[in-house]
């Protein structure tokens, strides 16, 4: 508890010192607005193409960087490995067969609590912004407490949760929660406040009631806000997954990669490390193939 509170100390007394910097040097806080979601499509002829090999490049890009890293600083062979040594370790090797069988066993514990604690915490954090909007007392009453969570590093978290919640999945459930909860609770109640006072004005002027507004007004023009919300947490919520595994439950990817690193076993730490990549990047594409068909549903953007 000791180490756990100093290090909230410290992290808390960098905050306030940066937020006075900022403060002196800008003059004024001044919000922050996000992105809420991606433009749509350009309809020229040809779009669809270009789109394609726009992803495809973005995905080729990053396993060519990573082949120059290993290459240009000559890391040796035996400990640094490249995209095409990882094919080989999975598909080609006479260990192929173990290793598959480890690393599906291990992603099928990440994957369903990954799920599960990111969404719990988009809806714990789409709850307090919605009592945020109706009650701001509560939810002035709860930010400190909010606060101290986030800015107490999780390295130094893990452990009290352990204690207080043993090692089985619900441990690895409240991280996950933990980690998602505030920023997606940041971009939804900036969300709300970002409702035009005019579309606001016109439920009250036919006498509708507050939950009225909030119901048909204040919620659907979130909703660009929830997306960009749920695309924030999606890498965050499997880093806290498997920081939690490696340190706490014994299980999962993270789990695999704490092993692997004990057996020296480099071809599956590398096969790990990218499959965590491949699958951040899997489930924030789908996370955009849902925003895309919800928000034309819902006359926000053209469905390009």
């Amino acid at each position: 508890w000791g180490i756990g509170l100093a290090a909230t100390a410290i992290a808390g007394i960098a905050y306030f010192t940066l937020g006075l910097i900022s403060a002196r040097v800008t003059g004024a806080s001044k919000a922050v607005t996000m992105t809420t979601s991606l433009p749509p499509a350009p309809a020229r002829a040809g779009s669809r193409w270009t789109g394609l090999a726009l992803s495809l490049g973005s995905i080729a890009l990053p396993f060519a960087l990573w082949w120059a890293f290993i290459r240009v600083l000559g890391v040796p062979q035996m400990i640094g490995k490249t995209p095409w040594d990882v094919a080989d370790y999975l598909f080609f090797s006479t260990v192929s067969p173990q290793a598959q069988t480890r690393l599906l066993a291990a992603m099928s514990q990440t994957l369903p609590i990954t799920i599960l604690g990111m969404v719990a915490g988009l809806a714990s954090a789409f709850a307090l912004a919605v009592s945020s909007r109706m009650l701001p007392n509560v939810t002035r009453a709860l930010m400190p407490v909010a606060l101290f969570s986030q800015t107490m590093p999780l390295i130094a978290t893990i452990p009290l949760f352990v204690l207080l919640l043993g090692r089985g999945w619900l441990v690895t459930l409240v991280i996950t929660i933990s980690v998602t909860f505030f920023p997606a609770f940041i971009t939804l109640a900036q969300g709300m406040k970002m409702t035009p006072r005019a579309a606001l004005d016109l439920p009250k002027a036919y006498g509708a009631g507050a939950w009225t507004e909030l119901r048909l007004i204040s919620i659907p023009s979130a909703m660009p806000y929830l997306f960009a919300a749920t695309r924030l947490t999606v890498p965050r919520a499997l880093l806290g997954v498997m920081i939690a595994e490696w340190l706490a439950t014994g299980k999962g990817l993270g789990n695999l990669l704490n092993q692997s690193r004990g057996y020296l076993d480099y071809g599956m730490i590398w096969t790990v490390a990218a499959v965590s990549v491949i699958l951040s990047v899997a489930l924030y594409q789908i996370v955009v193939l849902i925003e895309h068909r919800v928000l034309a549903n819902m006359g926000m953007r053209g469905s390009g």
